[in-house]
């Protein structure tokens, strides 16, 4: 099973880091963590704080649930030919816990707030510090951060 989800985490991370846009601007020159952010996430630490240049894409408040279950199949590398019964109960357990995490991020969400995917750099990856998640971003500043997965 601890290989499984490891697996999981590895592969989650070169799906959605390779799924970034490249062309992306992010709104601001400079981004905040607030003195009440939130952070959910379980069983993983954040270590890091937010820099402009990490943040790749920003996502749509409308569709935030697919792209969160799109990022988190492709990252599973489950061919659906393929699928055996076991495949398909991990496969919805990962989209559950994920929805249930997003659920608990967008409690902190209000109107005019914005959603944008991070990753840090390759090097913070290679060196076993790298991460990667959503935020909640207002006015420049980060209200909550959903760590999707770190190394």
């Amino acid at each position: 099973m601890r290989k499984l989800i490891a697996t999981f985490l590895l592969s989650l991370i070169l799906i959605l880091t390779s799924n970034a846009q490249v062309n992306f601007s992010f709104p601001c020159k400079s981004i905040q963590q607030t003195d009440s952010l939130k952070i959910i996430v379980s069983g993983l630490m954040d270590h890091n704080d937010l820099k402009v240049e990490w943040i790749k894409e920003e996502i749509n408040n409308d569709s935030i649930n697919d792209w969160l279950i799109r990022n988190v199949v492709n990252s599973l590398e489950i061919d659906p030919k393929n699928m055996t019964q076991f495949d398909s109960i991990i496969r919805k357990q990962v989209i559950d816990y994920a929805i249930s995490d997003l659920n608990k991020m967008k409690k902190y969400f209000r109107e005019g707030d914005r959603i944008f995917y991070y990753t840090t750099p390759p090097e913070y990856w290679e060196a076993l510090y790298g991460q990667d998640g959503l935020i909640i971003s207002r006015d420049c500043k980060i209200i909550a951060k959903l760590i999707l997965s770190q190394s």
